[in-house]
């Protein structure tokens, strides 16, 4: 019921770019909270022509603080776990969220587990529906962040993810035919 706020939301998006750090992760806590009824995540997928999968992607890049960091990744695990067909095709197409997502998970530098548990879940949720008959383009672009996601050894939901993959023999061939694949 949250979402159909739309005032509700548009401030969330607002407060995640804030100065402050507690208004940042207040409002990134309040959006994974939000994205964990499954109504909610297309609305929030497709509101504002996909300005909070951006402010969510900006959190995860440039926000110092690891809880709204962890807030965001759990929002987006969320949104991959309780998705809808829209709220998959609207995430994979978002520009830059899929590379944002394997970036995070395989950013050495990086020592929060927890968001990058999260990141590593919400890209083994979504490998589970996307597939290269149903949305091509967007296909590519997940196979491409899985390699990058490949140098995280700290779960196996990125392996888990190639295996859901290669189950679909529409997957295959892609898989094969993907830069870096094979050696990940």
């Amino acid at each position: 019921r949250m979402a159909k706020k739309d005032t509700l939301i548009a401030a969330l998006v607002i407060l995640m770019k804030d100065d402050s750090l507690y208004t940042r992760r207040y409002a990134s806590t309040s959006l994974f909270t939000v994205a964990c009824v499954v109504v909610n995540t297309s609305k929030i997928a497709s509101q504002y022509d996909g300005a909070i999968l951006e402010a969510l992607r900006q959190v995860l890049i440039n926000d110092p603080s690891q809880d709204a960091r962890t807030n965001a990744a759990e929002a987006f695990f969320n949104m991959g776990r309780n998705n809808t067909d829209e709220t998959l095709q609207k995430m994979a197409q978002h520009p830059m969220l899929m590379y944002t997502l394997a970036l995070a998970v395989a950013d050495v530098e990086d020592n929060n587990e927890d968001s990058k548990t999260f990141f590593s879940l919400c890209m083994d949720w979504i490998t589970t529906d996307i597939h290269h008959d149903k949305v091509v383009t967007c296909h590519d672009e997940l196979l491409r962040s899985l390699v990058n996601a490949s140098e995280y050894t700290g779960s196996t939901s990125i392996s888990e993810a190639f295996k859901m993959q290669s189950t679909q023999l529409e997957n295959r061939m892609p898989m094969v035919n993907c830069s870096g694949l094979l050696m990940a």
